[in-house]
């Protein structure tokens, strides 16, 4: 029970959830009650907040829009990293969406405790001036939970996966090996939004570099590739993703447009892949919110676990994606039915393996 209900790994951690859960249900005993007089009809103003990882954020695109179709004439926040605000604006303009960034947020990649508790500070005066009716934690986060407890927001949803649901009003069961599409939905029934979630586009027209825009005019297919992963333990060996490419281009199946940022040029190194005709290397070049654009534009998309795959299958593009055994493959892959999903120990995933994948979604065997 304990480890599907809470997302540590580690027993003691679950226990120690566990125990101040039950002590703080003892204290805050009359929150839950206060779910019987939520009304959906009265509330006119709502706090989402998402500040996880790209990934994350964009698939809970079509739970944010689920909201916003149920709740029409509600003003709606959404409070998100900093970083990721140009990638989400197109969506927050069409949906009528105001976000709110968190700079120092405690899933930043270079996070300063110091900063990070002033600027909550900041937010928590902010929100309180807010009066928001509804808050809603889409991560299952304590550190969120607090924040909307201490905003004063009335009725307060979300999982209390790493304790805190005693401060939740609306909670419904965790599943730690659930699709997080599958926890959104859970999460909005629980609300009294009905209805079923579907990926969602963060832009409609594809952009390619120029270069690539003639290599489709003329007929040739393009492969992106990402090699890289915020952990290295999620990284495919980059000599495989080097003979990968290299082997793409020899077989002439597809031009290949490597994607990703700076520090994955760094410390990814494609030696074969770089010296062969017909590979653009992009990375440090696109910023991430013109990164869809560009996707959308590919037929195909092959990557790590990490958040470019995420915006490919948002955008529709048929993916491989090559899962290590770090997560649950199943709870965190990419959401797509376009998706082919290769999830194994990444030193027993083979060169070939993915090449004939390659091969079967891109129709390949013949000049391209």
């Amino acid at each position: 029970m304990l480890r599907n209900r809470y997302l540590f790994k580690a027993w003691p951690k679950r226990l120690a959830a566990l125990l101040f859960d039950a002590a703080g249900a003892l204290v805050f005993f009359s929150v839950r009650a206060r779910a019987a007089s939520y009304d959906p009809a009265r509330v006119k103003k709502i706090l989402l907040v998402r500040l996880d990882h790209v990934g994350d954020l964009v698939m809970t695109l079509p739970a944010a829009a689920r909201v916003r179709g149920f709740f029409p004439n509600a003003e709606i926040h959404w409070l998100i990293p900093t970083s990721y605000e140009p990638l989400l604006r197109p969506f927050a303009q069409k949906w009528n969406l105001k976000l709110i960034s968190y700079q120092h947020n405690w899933f930043a990649r270079e996070q300063k405790s110091g900063e990070s508790c002033r600027e909550a500070k900041t937010l928590i005066r902010q929100f309180q001036k807010e009066n928001y009716d509804l808050g809603i934690d889409f991560r299952g986060d304590l550190r969120n939970i607090l924040l909307l407890w201490r905003s004063r927001i009335r009725f307060r949803a979300g999982y209390g996966a790493t304790g805190g649901g005693f401060l939740l009003t609306h909670q419904p069961e965790h599943d730690r090996g659930a699709h997080p599409s599958m926890l959104s939905r859970r999460l909005l029934e629980s609300l009294g939004i009905p209805g079923e979630l579907h990926p969602v586009p963060l832009v409609r027209d594809p952009q390619m570099p120029e270069g690539l825009r003639e290599c489709k005019s003329l007929g040739h297919k393009i492969l992106a590739v990402h090699p890289g992963a915020a952990h290295v333990e999620k990284r495919w060996p980059q000599e495989r993703f080097d003979a990968l490419i290299a082997g793409v281009r020899e077989k002439d199946w597809a031009w290949v447009v490597i994607v990703g940022d700076a520090r994955d040029k760094e410390e990814i190194a494609l030696p074969r892949a770089l010296k062969s005709e017909g590979v653009l290397d992009m990375r440090g070049k696109i910023p991430l919110h013109e990164l869809p654009a560009l996707l959308s534009g590919a037929d195909l998309f092959v990557g790590n676990d990490s958040g470019p795959g995420h915006i490919a299958a948002a955008q529709g593009v048929p993916l491989i994606s090559i899962f290590s055994t770090v997560n649950n493959p199943e709870a965190w892959k990419p959401w797509s039915e376009k998706l082919r999903l290769i999830a194994r120990p990444l030193q027993e995933i083979t060169v070939g393996e993915v090449l004939e994948a390659v091969q079967s979604l891109l129709g390949a065997g013949s000049r391209t």
